[in-house]
């Protein structure tokens, strides 16, 4: 008799699983802009319509409010009985108001104020010149005399040096008014210069003849504009 024997082989396959973990940084950058509203288009002068603070009804002198001044300049009500020469009939500004600024009496006299343009408008755009700026007045006098008003701005570094050109407006003389007591609209333009950190606007009134100075200028206004 054979016997026969039968022999059983089992194999274990072991599987090893890798996982893999992967992380990820992610770096958010947060930039932040400082925008700088610029003040355009609207009158960056103090009281250049003489309406700020009283104004003279007789013959004294009502000082500038808002204004460095030298001498006796005016601000004086129209339809003045003793001083002045202005009435609110004369040809002038539609939006007047009540007051003017007038020479009382003096040879010559004069105010100004500074304006500091970083307050204003971003330094940056001055210096690309893509700043404007617009000088305006109304300047008038008295019938046929030549007593007149020159406005002028000039434009100052941040060390206060000048830098530019001075921009003037005015006088207006009597022939210019058809020897009538009145004011004549007058006005400039041009870039503000590069390196401009603040400007001047600078009045003056001078006398030509007669006792008084009825140089007279109403509305002064400087806008800047792109």
């Amino acid at each position: 008799m054979t016997s026969s024997t039968t022999s059983s082989s089992t194999t274990t396959s072991s599987t090893t699983s890798t996982t893999t973990t992967s992380t990820t940084t992610t770096t958010t950058s947060t930039t932040t802009s400082v925008t700088t509203t610029a003040a355009f288009n609207i009158n960056l002068v103090t009281n250049g319509d003489a309406e700020t603070g009283s104004c003279q009804v007789s013959g004294g002198v009502t000082s500038p409010v808002g204004w460095n001044y030298n001498g006796p300049i005016t601000q004086v009500i129209y339809n003045n009985p003793t001083s002045g020469c202005m009435a609110s009939s004369d040809p002038g500004p539609s939006d007047r108001g009540q007051c003017y600024f007038y020479g009382q009496q003096s040879t010559s006299t004069s105010m100004w104020q500074t304006i500091n343009l970083i307050n204003e408008v971003s330094p940056l755009l001055i210096d690309n010149q893509s700043v404007k700026f617009n000088l305006s007045a109304w300047i008038g006098g008295y019938i046929n005399q030549d007593d007149t008003a020159v406005v002028s701005v000039t434009f100052n570094d941040a060390n206060n040096t000048m830098t530019g050109n001075i921009t003037s407006i005015g006088p207006v003389y009597a022939v210019d008014r058809s020897s009538i007591t009145s004011f004549i609209f007058q006005q400039a333009n041009d870039f503000v210069p590069i390196g401009a950190r603040a400007m001047t606007v600078f009045v003056t009134l001078t006398r030509s003849q007669g006792a008084g100075n009825q140089g007279s200028v109403d509305d002064i206004a400087v806008i800047l504009y792109q």
